[in-house]
């Protein structure tokens, strides 16, 4: 981003303009009187207001742009920690959904197959790696297993409420993700307007005493 005249120096400016104004109209005030009459005296000092107004402005332009200037670095900043910030809130709501997705299916396969007699092949192996999930991940939830038969109790109000738990958790993680994606699309927003903003005050040049800025 370019440098910005300072303000200081618009204004120190502007002083010098408004002081250069007044000598020269105290050192022609006998002239104007004499040749140019009160008509040519209000025209000259228009034209000392027109620089005083055009140093002015020019100052309040700069001033302007350091400021935006300013909002543009903070603001820059703060989405790309908002930006790293999304990146771990969606890596964790994908977690969230996959432990609420695993424990769902795995109780699914609990409360089919714990009610069947016989189970074939792969009914066996989903029973196993439904066994390993709860022994490994949830044993406070094992009410009883028999490791002779492999066959799996478990606490049901307690499974139920887990179940309700992790999805529920899984639902907050996804709204938080939504909520600052949300607030980084409006910041986005804010940032192009402020850079568009920036341009404009910075591309514009006022030519005072013949020093332009």
């Amino acid at each position: 981003m370019q440098k910005v005249p300072s303000i200081i120096k618009s204004i120190t400016l502007a002083k010098s303009e408004l002081s250069a104004g007044e000598s020269t109209f105290s050192a022609v005030t006998s002239v104007l009187k004499g040749s140019l009459g009160p008509l040519g005296a209000v025209k000259l000092g228009m034209a000392g207001l027109t620089v005083a107004i055009t140093a002015v402005t020019a100052a309040y332009h700069a001033w302007k742009t350091e400021q935006l200037d300013y909002k543009i670095d903070a603001l820059t900043e703060e989405l790309s920690v908002l930006d790293d910030a999304i990146c771990k809130v969606n890596n964790d709501m994908q977690e969230a959904k996959d432990y609420s997705d695993n424990f769902a299916d795995a109780l699914e396969t609990y409360q089919k197959l714990s009610k069947k007699g016989y189970l074939t092949s792969d009914e066996e192996d989903d029973y196993k790696d439904m066994t390993s999930l709860f022994m490994d991940s949830y044993p406070e939830l094992v009410r009883e297993y028999d490791s002779l038969t492999g066959t799996l109790t478990l606490w049901t109000k307690e499974t139920e409420k887990q179940a309700e738990q992790l999805e529920e958790e899984a639902r907050q993680a996804q709204i938080l993700s939504s909520s600052l994606q949300l607030a980084d699309v409006y910041m986005s927003a804010t940032l192009d307007k402020y850079e568009e903003l920036y341009e404009g005050y910075s591309s514009t040049t006022y030519d005072v005493a013949g020093e332009s800025f």
